[in-house]
């Protein structure tokens, strides 16, 4: 209130912006002075539909979050860490009155998730290009074109349980085995 005094705002500028900003913390204590004011009405039913669409995107953001979450779960992403990240979801959407923190919060765990993604794909590549000389020597010719394009493709999708499998023993990995074959697993048919 004093810096709307300040800045010659009046308190129905003060109101709106905090309003637009999304943060109801001191709508209260403003409604409480601007009550008695002619336009009040016109006020509070502006900053009730604000603080609806407020809470309505940020159930929105909920959802997606933990969308993201469960992706990442099920795609090995996370396991234990998977509590942490939906504790950050877990708040009650009618008790928020300051927005903006609770959107950065939850915008920010599928941007970690995302990180942690990139980051496996390129253990995946590393981790391909530092075997590919060895299985380049069991496999000659066509057989090793159809490693290679095999191997290539997992490491393109992420699949990481037949990523997991490939490299430590491609002869002893039957999916590896199948697409060494020509007619087999989509190849040379």
């Amino acid at each position: 209130m004093e810096r709307a005094a300040r800045e010659s705002r009046t308190l129905a500028e003060a109101y709106r912006g905090w309003v637009s900003r999304q943060d109801f913390r001191f709508v209260g204590k403003l409604a409480r002075v601007l009550s008695d004011d002619a336009g009040f009405g016109g006020l509070q039913e502006e900053m009730n539909r604000a603080r609806e669409a407020a809470r309505a995107a940020l159930r929105i953001e909920i959802g997606r979050t933990q969308d993201a979450i469960e992706q990442a779960v099920v795609d090995g992403i996370i396991s234990d860490q998977r509590s942490e990240y939906a504790a950050r979801t877990e708040f009650e959407v009618q008790e928020v009155l300051e927005f903006r923190p609770r959107f950065e919060a939850l915008i920010g765990v599928p941007d970690e998730l995302d990180a942690m993604r990139q980051a496996r794909f390129a253990h995946s590549r590393e981790r391909w290009h530092r075997i590919e000389p060895e299985a380049a020597a069991r496999f000659t010719g066509p057989r090793w074109d159809a490693v290679r394009s095999f191997v290539e493709s997992l490491v393109a999708r992420d699949d990481r349980a037949l990523l997991d499998s490939a490299p430590r023993a491609p002869r002893q990995c039957p999916e590896m085995d199948t697409a060494a074959r020509p007619g087999r697993h989509g190849k040379g048919a």
